[in-house]
């Protein structure tokens, strides 16, 4: 089973010295490492180049665009270059265990229907000192130490379990990933879907990534700030979530094919959802977009509680019900997507 991995690359000289390191000295080596760098303003492709010539990195292969694509599109395009059985997804300021290749690959190699791999990761802080923030992605909280536990598709539309750093993904599933049209939702998280669309995403409870903090990291939020900003942050940007989230079902129904299941837990999805998009945005989206009085929102969020008790209790987090009903009192920007 040979492996590649691939790094994106934009302005990271201050930290991926650390992260060329922990690759290189990986356990079970990569059989291939591609590095494409988006254009930096500074000296990350000089670094790069250098440090593969200095180590004799022959299958390292490192590339640089003619112009700035965005990560979606540099990272969609490095997957299109690997060739290998597994594929590994790496950040450039992060830094790697030592056994993270060998101990994922273990895993892949005797569960053969897990078609997307992630591990758990510990938070490092910008000078590379372990915080104590302990991660935990969301309804995982019982799986043992370095075991496995497979997510379910209604569980990663509404919620990304874990960032594209921690990742080993099949082949055949990042073929699929390629050969679609979609570079407005990020690679790991679309990746992951399809994955689940197939019942074959799972989480390895094994810390075998360093994940750094800084700037506007946003996986680490709840780790570098107070849980008042934490919350003050997710109310800021419901909105934007909103969208997203109606941007997933678009591509779910577009590009993965779920199971009778799925499907109909899907459509309860979508209309719980129209409902929330209405009191979050003011418009009404089953008439229209025809704008919303606040007694109208109040009867809409009636019908999304309803709708949640009913039909997708246990499938979306009960916490987004109190962001809803803060924003029926709360002007917000419309959404005419």
């Amino acid at each position: 089973m040979t492996v590649s991995v691939i790094m994106a690359v934009y302005n990271g000289m201050k930290y991926i010295g650390e992260q060329l390191d922990s690759l290189k000295n990986q356990q079970r080596e990569a059989d291939e490492v591609i590095i494409i760098d988006d254009c930096s303003a500074d000296e990350t492709y000089n670094i790069v180049n250098k440090y593969i010539q200095k180590n004799g990195l022959e299958t390292w292969k490192l590339y640089k665009n003619d112009k700035n694509k965005g990560y979606i599109a540099n990272f969609k395009n490095g997957l299109s270059l690997c060739q290998g059985d597994i594929i590994f997804t790496c950040d450039q300021d992060d830094i790697w265990n030592p056994d993270k290749i060998k101990k994922m690959i273990e895993v892949m190699e005797d569960d053969k229907k897990i078609l997307l791999l992630a591990s758990s990761l510990c938070f490092i802080d910008g000078e590379g000192r372990i915080l104590e923030q302990e991660y935990i992605p969301y309804g995982l909280n019982k799986t043992p130490r370095d075991s496995v536990q497979y997510i379910s598709f209604i569980q990663v539309l509404e919620k990304n379990f874990f960032p594209g750093c921690t990742m080993a993904v099949r082949r055949s599933l990042v073929e699929a990933y390629c050969h679609n049209e979609c570079t407005d939702i990020s690679h790991d998280w679309a990746m992951a879907m399809m994955a689940a669309g197939k019942e074959g995403l799972a989480w390895l409870n094994t810390e075998l990534t360093e994940y750094r903090i800084h700037g506007g990291n946003t996986l680490g939020l709840a780790a570098s700030c107070s849980w008042k900003e934490y919350i003050a942050q997710i109310i800021s940007t419901w909105g934007k979530y909103c969208e997203e989230f109606q941007k997933r079902m678009g591509y779910t129904e577009a590009y993965i094919n779920l199971n009778k299941k799925d499907k109909i837990s899907l459509q309860k999805m979508k209309k719980f959802h129209t409902y929330r998009m209405c009191v979050v945005f003011h418009y009404d989206f089953f008439n229209n977009k025809k704008r919303l009085s606040i007694l109208k929102c109040v009867r809409y969020y009636m019908c999304e509680l309803k709708e949640y008790f009913v039909n997708v209790k246990g499938k979306v987090d009960i916490r987004g019900l109190a962001i809803d009903f803060i924003y029926i009192f709360k002007p917000s920007q419309s959404s005419k997507s």
